[in-house]
């Protein structure tokens, strides 16, 4: 017994050897060859897809629900900061990528990644300077003050916590992102964390960004894909009291590279919408 418990013993102790090694990687910049989003993020709405326009006091500070009967969660935003929409996703999909990254070329993920504000500002598409800088600290303050609670990972399995922990030396440009234990968990599974296009980290619509990692989850390789209106409006994690009619305005201004038609129910409760690939990468939505 006692050999068992050594043999153990050097066991765990050679892993945690293995995941500093990978997390003093980690902390160099590295080239991401694809980037990358877990799966249970890309299918459920654990980001806002409404843009906070016109500033601090339009961003949502309301808790979010989420139940479609399976999958039942609850968001609750960061007091001060808000509601994390899927544009501030965008440095949850950059870490996850960079993990993965280390995972490929040295086969253990890290448990925590570091990234400097200027790294971070061109994998984002944003212009490098003191204004984004405050935009990555606050987009960071809301990613990793989101509190979860639900069958976020698995429908089987509640989990309560937050996604990430983050820290950064004032002045020194350097951020460490820590990932939750159950979400490193996830993220070691090799088909849990899906490539999407590098273009998704520079958008700035969060719908545009729901609906195109959705869409390439639901659609996979099939030519098209049907879903209600209303079920839709319902799993792009948009707030309850928007109505359809403006939803479907919304969803009419963005570019994925699906087209669309409604079907011919007169009322929208009572509308398909119907997905259809494109060969235009960022086509134009139309209403046919």
């Amino acid at each position: 017994m006692d050999n068992i418990a050594k043999a153990v013993k050097r066991i765990e102790a050679d892993k945690q050897k293995r995941i500093e090694r990978v997390n003093k990687i980690a902390q160099r910049p590295i080239d991401i060859t694809r980037y990358r989003n877990e799966r249970n993020f890309m299918s459920y709405p654990m980001f806002s897809a409404v843009y906070p326009k016109g500033g601090k006091n339009r961003r949502s500070y309301d808790v979010y629900e989420y139940n479609d009967g399976e999958r039942k969660f609850v968001v609750t935003p960061n007091s001060s900061f808000g509601m994390p929409d899927q544009v501030d996703g965008n440095i949850f999909r950059y870490a996850i990528s960079k993990a993965v990254e280390v995972k490929r070329n040295h086969g253990v993920v890290p448990s925590r990644i570091e990234v400097t504000r200027y790294e971070l500002c061109r994998a984002l598409g944003l212009k490098p300077g003191g204004t984004q800088y405050s935009e990555i600290e606050s987009r960071l303050h809301r990613i990793a003050g989101a509190q979860f609670v639900g069958n976020v990972f698995k429908k089987d399995e509640v989990f309560t916590g937050t996604l990430v922990s983050f820290s950064y030396p004032k002045g020194s440009g350097q951020i460490q992102i820590a990932f939750n234990s159950k979400l490193l968990e996830v993220i070691e599974d090799d088909c849990s964390c899906l490539a999407i296009s590098d273009e998704v980290l520079r958008l700035r619509s969060p719908l545009q960004i729901r609906l195109i990692e959705f869409l390439r989850l639901r659609i996979g390789n099939k030519n098209e894909w049907i879903i209600g209106l209303e079920k839709l409006k319902n799993s792009c994690g948009v707030p309850k009291e928007m109505t359809l009619r403006l939803f479907k305005r919304n969803l009419l201004r963005q570019k994925i590279p699906y087209t669309i038609e409604f079907s011919s129910a007169t009322k929208l409760i009572n509308q398909k919408v119907i997905f259809r690939k494109s060969d235009d990468p960022l086509r134009t939505i139309s209403d046919k």
